[in-house]
């Protein structure tokens, strides 16, 4: 490679401050590589995904501050769960059935445009906790649930970071009651 040449451009910010900036590393002329900010001529292009970014974490933070302190958590699309169920699913099988941290900008890649990111987390957080727990096994089959979980994950009432459990199960167990004819 030759000297002075740019190896990567990142975009980051501390999340301290409104600020924006570009790591750019790059071998010297005796071929160490270096380091350094660049606070200007930063592409537009990844400012712009930069502000997108800090905007979506910033948000996502703040939502779960206050679902941390009771708030309740609004419904949701059983697409969205759905989706992420698969997203995870698919991660645990590429990595040899290890549970991975999907990023932000995967869920928002995922989801639909108007998700209520964090709200479909929780939510997914808590199916995937009821799950490993055996809560979910007639519902369960293989990595599979059946639709009626996703609808009753998706409606729910949700005041905080956690379903009510029992509740979630009787409206599970409700839901798929077969009706006798009267």
């Amino acid at each position: 490679m030759a000297p002075g040449t740019v190896t990567r451009v990142t975009a980051c910010c501390d999340g301290r401050y409104k600020h924006r900036a570009v790591f750019v590393s790059h071998e010297s002329s005796h071929g160490c590589p270096l380091v350094w900010v660049r606070l200007d001529r930063i592409p537009e292009q990844v400012t712009a995904m930069a502000d997108e970014q800090f905007d979506r974490l910033a948000s996502f933070r703040e939502f779960i501050q206050k679902a941390e302190a009771g708030a309740a958590i609004p419904p949701v699309a059983e697409s969205d769960l759905k989706i992420l169920h698969q997203v995870c699913v698919d991660m645990a099988k590429r990595y040899s059935g290890k549970d991975g941290v999907v990023s932000l900008d995967v869920m928002a890649r995922a989801c639909s445009r108007d998700a209520n990111l964090p709200a479909v987390w929780l939510r997914h957080k808590e199916l995937r906790l009821m799950a490993r727990h055996g809560l979910l096994a007639a519902w369960q089959h293989g990595t599979a649930l059946d639709e009626v979980v996703f609808h009753v994950a998706a409606t729910v009432p949700m005041r905080g970071v956690s379903f009510d459990r029992e509740e979630f199960v009787k409206r599970l167990r409700s839901a798929t009651v077969p009706q006798i004819p009267g």
